[in-house]
């Protein structure tokens, strides 16, 4: 199980490399160089899948737990196919 943030004052929703916290991390980058695969979550959601997209996201931010401009997210993953 992994939680993450999702920051929307940087890329790719805007051309903000990094805020005072941090930066976006693919997430499909880090399963793929650690092995491991996303059985829990939403690809849509997860910056570094394909399927991610900021449209869906900024669509169903009332959704979200959010606080000032980042989500909070959840995902499970687990070692090998």
């Amino acid at each position: 199980m992994l939680t993450v943030d999702l920051f929307l004052d940087v890329q790719p929703f805007c051309s903000s490399e990094r805020n005072r916290w941090s930066t976006n991390v693919s997430m499909g980058w880090l399963a793929e160089m650690t092995g491991y695969n996303l059985v829990e979550g939403d690809q849509r959601e997860l910056f570094g899948y394909p399927e991610f997209s900021t449209d869906h996201v900024l669509r169903n931010l009332g959704e979200y737990s959010m606080y000032s401009s980042q989500l909070a997210q959840c995902a499970e993953f687990v070692k090998g196919k």
